[in-house]
């Protein structure tokens, strides 16, 4: 990190003109923290660069943003992670721990500091890793959930978070709990509601599986993951029909199609094997829009298992 950066901007907002003062008193220390790291140029920065990044320095150094040391420390993290997470493991994983373990040492009755260490964890064995370092890294994304939990044993989003690691590490009965929990706490938590449709299709509970996949909040998620709302729809189509609900997994596979065709866009993102399948085995009259929806995509492969 640049020193001359970093220094100017705390030269400004501690001594700088009283009028600037007031400005700046405004802004939210989030916004402050942001700033500081675009003006560090740390969002496009190298990983190796990253990994000279002195904790003691960056500390002393976002001293006058009115944010806990912790905190700045867990945003610093979460900055790093997809960086970290797309590097060789666990290089990544070490770095994004030393900033955890750091904060950590400043409040360790933090739990949202062992909740985003958790996301990390899932974050950097998601991807090219062996199966042990994988093992590891999730282990200890666990440990942090377990930690967090001891001090706030009833929150729906820690219970949901560890039924999102539960089931990464496919450890689906355990997942499976721990959406079951998390609900009871708070029902229609969305990550839990969508994990537990996805343990009892595992489990192959048909009936219970689609009735789950149908109870996801329609809302539950929104923006760039909004796609897998529509990937939802397919898989409980799928589900009604190992259950023996044909008309409604018809129905299902129809809506989806439909909405495939008039935006092929969200088609690339969520389109999966199954409308090829259900397509090709179950309802042939789809067959016509499913090869067409995969011909403007330029996939091959889907117009292959479509072929009679």
């Amino acid at each position: 990190m640049s020193g001359k950066t970093g220094n100017r901007i705390q030269h400004s907002a501690g001594r700088g003109p009283r009028r600037f003062q007031r400005h700046a008193e405004r802004v939210p220390p989030m916004d402050l923290l942001t700033q500081w790291f675009a003006r560090e140029g740390l969002e496009t920065a190298p990983f190796v660069t990253w990994e000279r990044v002195n904790l003691k320095d960056f500390l002393q150094r976002t001293s006058h943003i009115a944010l806990p040391p912790e905190e700045r420390l867990r945003h610093l993290a979460i900055l790093a992670e997809p960086i970290a997470s797309s590097t060789t493991q666990p290089r990544g994983w070490a770095l994004l721990e030393r900033m955890y373990d750091t904060a950590a040492r400043w409040d360790s009755h933090n739990p949202w500091i062992e909740h985003s260490r958790a996301i990390s964890a899932m974050a950097c064995a998601d991807g090219d890793v062996s199966t042990a370092t994988r093992a590891a890294i999730l282990e200890s994304g666990r440990i942090a959930l377990a930690r967090a939990l001891s001090m706030v044993p009833e929150d729906g989003l820690l219970l949901s978070t560890m039924s999102q690691l539960e089931y990464a590490d496919h450890q689906t009965e355990a997942a499976l709990e721990w959406a079951d929990r998390a609900l009871a706490v708070e029902p229609g938590r969305p990550w839990a509601s969508l994990i537990r449709a996805h343990c009892l299709s595992d489990l192959k509970q048909w009936a219970d599986a689609a009735a789950a996949y149908d109870a996801v909040p329609q809302d539950a998620f929104q923006g760039p993951g909004s796609w897998r709302m529509a990937l939802l729809v397919e898989q409980m189509g799928w589900c009604r029909l190992k259950a023996g609900d044909t008309d409604g997994a018809r129905a299902a596979f129809e809506q989806i199609v439909y909405r495939y065709s008039a935006n092929v866009k969200l088609a690339r993102t969520a389109m999966s094997r199954l409308v090829v399948r259900a397509a090709k085995r179950h309802f042939p009259e789809l067959a016509p829009e499913v090869r067409a929806i995969a011909q403007a995509l330029g996939w091959q492969w889907a117009q292959d298992m479509l072929e009679p």
